[in-house]
């Protein structure tokens, strides 16, 4: 299930008004809680670290383009790794082929860019530009083995730049990572620190700096197009005339200590139909007593113009200057350092996963991992566009943008594709095409753009349109007069049958005239709302039922929110995604049982966090990470749920501050803050065009205009 986000189109109800029930002591296990910092560690909210060199997510840079994994020891992996047929072959292969067909892999030791199989629509793996060894007098210096200490990976969030840090035997080893913001190029930097001195240093097979291309690499039958393998010796030295010639040294020639060396290595290997430009080593250049040396790489997108080289100090350069203003816009808790850090990772995941110059926003793992093929679903208009769409319009407007762009009308009716590919196509596998809540949640999602000046009125009305005769044509009359969607797959995943509450509240919404109008049959026995028709209330992969209470706001639904948490929350499994846990928050947060919230924001965020703030598809250790849409939906928890933010028709009662949007729409806050964060600053957020910040207490909403 994929969360949603709150429009408003129906009086509001008060939850808190109702009698409140007894809130649940336990709504949902986790199984991997969150580690507690020593009480003498201060947590650096800005930098994200690990010590941990056996880990399963690689570390991860993405900015939209393209998605570079880095392994532990600060390498792109050692090759071959490259996906060939539907599996993923090479040193750590988890997963063949999923049961919905696609490929399956754990993003190790690869990196995707946008570049699409021609004959599937998938997202490729590629091979790692930054694969490679280092080697130093013969030993593999970037091999974490036992004798590795004073190990450490951390993304310095300010910076972007990956560090990866750790001592052996013969070197001092620190690796600095990064991409550009906003073209698919990117370098990394190593410096050698060399604690040994190899008695043969006279042999004439050692030069000082030795860079190599060590050709291809065959592995269990298949090439991988490009390896390289990149050896350093601290022995002689190799000399570089002006236009960067090498001209090595006769054998025993004194080198004085801290002169400068360059070898440039350059090489191009297509991959497919997305190319290396070039990948360039650059040795040389280091302070006394280490040796230094980068690489540098560019890819060529289908369809966008060829890629330049960079140099890795210009992309660190153009990586500050991105992030300065990129932070401008930031939730600021004050009250616990470790929370800040979980929201600053999430902020700088979510927000650099779509670039601004897709066209295709990308899939609920971005450019990340190949999951489901790279597809779109319905998360992208329910969870990702809602959490982005007051810190970084720009880009979630690619969402509604790319919706209207592929919106097709077949008779009058409009079906959006249950899982889109790049060009607006149908590809899920015919099983899930009953998922058809998915072309209410876009809808839902234009509404909410229309609200807040994303998206063309005119434009999403006439999708309204299509989208309410598509309802009306599946709508069946029953024997007492109410409308019934049937044989639908719930956002549950794991029930088929008739008349999922949640669909049918769309179906009943659009076929209004995205008003509420009660003509479809909801089900419900004598206690509440039920997530569907004979729902047997035992046990759920996600509880669709949230959903009625957010983002739907479905009057009786929030009503009965404290009656439906107790029924359905602790019958969610455990090892389901965090959006449950997202829309439980804010049910909670809604009816002012902020202890509540804060401890399912908790269960929502940290089971599913992994090393270096990688945000997993699974609470337990096997999920795929980045998984955008669990983490835009804990962002969604905070604006929505404890900073009290809601947007309908009216202000909500006793809200602290309130501001028109268009359709008629009213963005107002009542605020939720929990006990352990003493206020909530939404820095530099974005309203139809304003810039302002929100300092939030429970007491007081101020406003900056222009902050």
């Amino acid at each position: 299930m994929r969360k949603g986000h709150l429009l408003g189109i129906v009086p509001l109800i008060v939850i808190g008004c109702a009698p409140k029930e007894p809130v649940p002591v336990e709504v949902a296990k986790t199984l991997y809680p969150p580690k507690a910092s020593p009480s003498h560690t201060k947590v650096d909210p800005f930098v994200l670290a690990s010590g941990e060199t056996l880990r399963r997510a690689p570390a991860l840079l993405t900015n939209g383009l393209i998605g570079i994994r880095v392994e532990p020891n600060g390498t792109g992996g050692s090759p071959p790794t490259l996906l060939v047929s539907k599996m993923m072959v090479g040193k750590d292969t988890r997963y063949n082929v999923a049961d919905n067909g696609f490929p399956k892999t754990r993003g190790d030791s690869f990196y995707s860019a946008q570049v699409w199989d021609a004959k599937t629509q998938n997202l490729k793996a590629l091979p790692n530009p930054l694969e490679g060894s280092v080697f130093y007098n013969g030993f593999n210096v970037s091999r974490l083995g036992s004798s590795v200490s004073n190990y450490r990976q951390s993304l310095d969030l300010h910076t972007g730049i990956l560090t990866t840090a750790y001592s052996n035997a013969y070197a001092d080893v620190v690796v600095e990572t990064v991409i550009d913001p906003e073209s698919a190029c990117g370098a990394d930097r190593w410096t050698l620190t060399p604690n040994h001195v190899p008695e043969d240093a006279g042999d004439a097979d050692n030069p000082h700096f030795k860079g190599s291309h060590e050709g291809n690499v065959v592995s269990k039958g298949h090439v991988h197009p490009r390896a390289q393998t990149v050896a350093i010796t601290f022995l002689d030295v190799v000399d570089a005339t002006a236009n960067g010639a090498p001209i090595p040294r006769p054998v025993g020639t004194p080198v004085p200590p801290a002169r400068p060396v360059k070898v440039d290595l350059s090489f191009s290997a297509a991959i497919d139909s997305g190319s290396i430009a070039d990948l360039t080593t650059v040795v040389g250049e280091a302070p006394e007593g280490k040796c230094a040396f980068t690489r540098r790489f560019a890819v060529n997108l289908p369809g966008k113009p060829p890629e330049s080289l960079r140099s890795f100090e210009e992309i660190v350069k153009r990586s500050k200057a991105h992030l300065d203003q990129f932070w401008k816009t930031n939730i600021e808790i004050e009250g616990s350092d470790q929370d800040a850090q979980a929201i600053n990772a999430a902020l700088f995941y979510v927000r650099q996963s779509i670039a601004k110059s897709n066209a295709f926003p990308g899939g609920p793992f971005g450019v990340t991992s190949t999951t489901y093929g790279g597809h779109m679903f319905w998360d992208a208009d329910i969870f990702l566009f809602p959490a982005l769409a007051l810190l970084d319009p720009e880009k979630a407007a690619t969402i509604p943008s790319f919706r209207l762009q592929t919106a097709k009308a077949s008779n009058g009716a409009i079906r959006f594709p249950w899982e889109s590919g790049p060009q607006g196509q149908e590809l899920a596998p015919s099983r899930f095409q009953n998922e058809i809540h998915g072309s209410g949640s876009v809808l839902w999602g234009l509404n909410l753009a229309a609200q807040l000046g994303l998206a063309d009125p005119q434009k999403v009305s006439s999708v309204a349109s299509g989208v309410a005769a598509y309802y009306q044509k599946l709508a069946v009359k029953r024997s007492d007069g109410k409308l019934e969607l049937q044989n639908v797959r719930s956002p549950d995943e794991n029930w088929v049958g008739n008349n999922d509450l949640y669909t049918n509240l769309l179906a009943d919404w659009a076929t209004g005239g995205r008003k509420w109008a009660g003509r479809f049959f909801l089900p419900r026995d004598d206690k509440s709302l039920l997530n569907y028709e004979q729902d047997p209330v035992m046990g759920y992969k996600q509880a669709a039922a949230f959903l009625a209470v957010y983002p739907l706001q479905y009057p009786e639904a929030e009503k009965q929110a404290l009656t439906m948490l107790n029924r359905f929350g602790p019958k969610l499994s455990a090892y389901g995604p965090a959006m449950s846990n997202c829309l439980m928050s804010i049910a909670f947060a809604r009816a002012d049982e902020r202890g509540a919230a804060y401890e399912q924001w908790k269960q929502a965020v940290y089971p599913y966090l992994r090393p270096l703030g990688l945000f997993s598809e699974r609470r337990h250790a096997f999920g795929d990470t980045y998984f955008t849409t669990g983490a835009a939906g804990s962002i969604q928890a905070i604006l929505f749920g404890l900073c009290g933010i809601r947007i309908d028709t009216v202000a909500q009662p006793g809200a602290l501050w309130q501001t028109p949007l268009k359709e008629g729409a009213i963005l107002s806050i009542k605020p939720h803050i929990p006990d352990a964060w003493k206020r909530v600053k939404l820095n530099g957020i974005t309203i139809l065009g304003r810039k302002l910040s929100l300092d939030i207490t429970n007491q007081a909403v101020t406003a900056t205009v222009g902050a």
